[in-house]
């Protein structure tokens, strides 16, 4: 009897570890706050942008977010988070905005790079290859 105690406390133990497992790769947390759009890569090279002068991009725990420069061009909208299954070995990580637009982003240490994506790569026309964004207070 004292054996059936001990595994069934260590299958209770193993199966409760594996019902708390987070699926990290669409953990919405590190994308919360407000971010500072610093640089542009496109079709007219590279654009930096000084503190201040690029977009500012919120993101909110309900999956809506409010986009300025400034107080100028406000955007706001819902998004939503997925993975995409671009090859046996290989998936992105994907923003679908409310307007349509998708962008994959990964983060490189404290920068989030946005990426056009689409889900038919041969129908990608963007004049914008890449947007970096740093963690801002407000």
């Amino acid at each position: 009897m004292k054996y059936f105690y001990v595994t069934a406390c260590a299958l209770l133990f193993v199966t409760g570890l594996m019902s708390c497992r987070k699926d990290d790769d669409l953990s919405l947390s590190p994308l919360l706050g407000t971010w500072e759009e610093v640089a542009q890569t496109g079709v007219n090279g590279t654009i930096t942008y000084r503190p201040g002068e690029g977009f500012r991009l919120k993101m909110y725990k309900d999956y809506t977010y409010f986009m300025h420069t400034g107080g100028i061009a406000d955007v706001t909208g819902t998004f939503k988070l997925a993975t995409v299954d671009v090859s046996e070995t290989a998936t992105v990580k994907v923003i679908d905005w409310s307007s349509g637009a998708s962008n994959s982003y990964t983060f490189i240490r404290d920068t989030l790079v946005l990426k056009p994506f689409s889900r038919y790569p041969t129908n990608i026309d963007d004049e914008i290859w890449e947007m970096k964004y740093v963690r801002r207070a407000n």
